[in-house]
Order: structure tokens, then sequence, then C-alpha cells
């Protein structure tokens, strides 16, 4: 059977501006790509009771971001980047000098992450990185509405998987949080696996990573996590 991979971030107990965290790194196994962690200048949206990761900010965030890009090789074509909110929310020097270091050294693909209210302003954004593909994933959490509106997500109930895919290429899911249950998260992780993408094709679940970029994130307890490990592993052959 197919193996679909999820990129598994644990953020239980984690505190943004506590702790130091690993900015740069090199995902070698199904999409490899290399993976860039940038400050951002502050979330516009927020609200999100489960996030405090807005926190990873500072007066100059160029001072940090500059030295994360510059480690940039350009050996896999593919650089993800996510920071403390959206894409739109990196400053300008940031993402001019993001826009040279991945054209001088061959980069074809680059990801974000942008909240959904961003959505009328990815087209022009991408603008900034001639001669790159650029695609975005969307914290959409769960399709299932009134979940995203008890984590306070910022996206309407009426908003759809196909609304989504109008604008975004890819998702993150959430999961594991107080009274989450393996039907739930199976149920969305299902959709997703049919996820209509920005270029109307529709993704067969093998093809998930390679379309749509589906990260899990995981907030429970280590324990709670096994078990929830043993779910993905049984049910859909998924690697953590």
């Amino acid at each position: 059977s197919s193996v679909l991979h999820l990129h598994t971030l644990l953020l239980a107990g984690s505190n943004a501006t506590q702790t130091t965290m690993r900015r740069y790194a090199r995902i070698e196994d199904k999409l490899p790509r290399e993976f860039l962690l940038l400050q951002g200048r502050g979330c516009r949206w927020r609200k999100c009771t489960f996030c405090d990761y807005y926190g990873d900010t500072c007066e100059n965030p160029y001072d940090t971001n500059k030295a994360v890009i510059e480690q940039i090789t350009g050996e896999f074509g593919v650089v993800d980047v996510i920071n403390s909110g959206s894409a739109m929310e990196l400053d300008n020097k940031t993402l001019d000098h993001l826009a040279r270091v991945v054209k001088e050294r061959g980069v074809k693909t680059l990801w974000f992450e942008a909240h959904y209210l961003y959505r009328e302003q990815l087209k022009a954004f991408a603008v900034r990185s001639e001669g790159v593909e650029v695609k975005f994933r969307c914290g959409v959490e769960s399709f299932k509405p009134q979940l995203r509106s008890s984590w306070n997500k910022g996206i309407p109930e009426d908003v759809t998987p196909e609304d989504i895919a109008k604008y975004f290429s890819g998702v993150c899911l959430l999961c594991c949080t107080e009274g989450d249950s393996r039907e739930r998260i199976i149920d969305d992780i299902a959709i997703a696996g049919l996820f209509p993408a920005a270029d109307g094709m529709t993704l067969r679940r093998q093809k998930l990573l390679h379309g749509l970029g589906l990260i899990l994130i995981c907030l429970a307890p280590e324990g709670v996590k096994s078990d929830f490990h043993v779910i993905f592993t049984n049910y859909y052959n998924i690697v953590l």
C-alpha cells in the first residue's frame, strides 16, 4: 500500500518566547526539501486558542532571518518557509533576501503558510519570488466547521474544502486536542486526501504530500501522542 508521510510538530508545553528553536532543517525523505522557521512581525489574527507561536517575534526579525536564509543550498529544489503567523507578516528585508537567495541557488518551488484571511493576497505576494513556483498552505486545522470555531480559527463555518482549494495547495491539520477522536482525525485526513488542489486536479492519497503538503500538528503529551501514532500507522500506514 502507498505510504502517506506527515511531518509532525509536537507543540505540547511549548512556549515560543522561551524555547531555543532550530530554524533550519533538511528533510530528506518523502518530498525532500529545506525547511526554514523564520521570525515574523507578529500574527495579525493571534486568536487561535491553542497557539502561543505568535510570540516568536522581535523588533528586527531580519537580524535573525538573514543567517537562516543564507543556509539554503538549493540541493532539493524545494524550500518550505514557516513563521510565527502568515508569510505576509514577514518584513520586506527578509522577503527580498529570501527571493534573492532562492533565485541564486536554483530553488524551483517555494512553500509558504498563510491564514485564510489573506487568500486574496496570495497571487500578488507570489510575484515577489519571480521565476520560482510559489505554493501556499493554510492552517485550516480541521474540515469540521464547529471544531474550527471552537479553536477560534477565524475561518467562517460555511467555508468548504473546495473554497480553500481555490487559493491554497496545502493544509495543516490539528490533532490530539482534548476530546479528539480517532474517527475525526481519520475523516479529516480522508477529506484532505481527496482535496481538489488549486490547479483543478483531484489528488489521490498516495500523491497527497506532493500535491498538498499536508502537515499534521499534534498537541498532546508524549504518551497520548503514542496512542494516536498507533491509529495513524495501523489505519493509513502513515509514517510519522
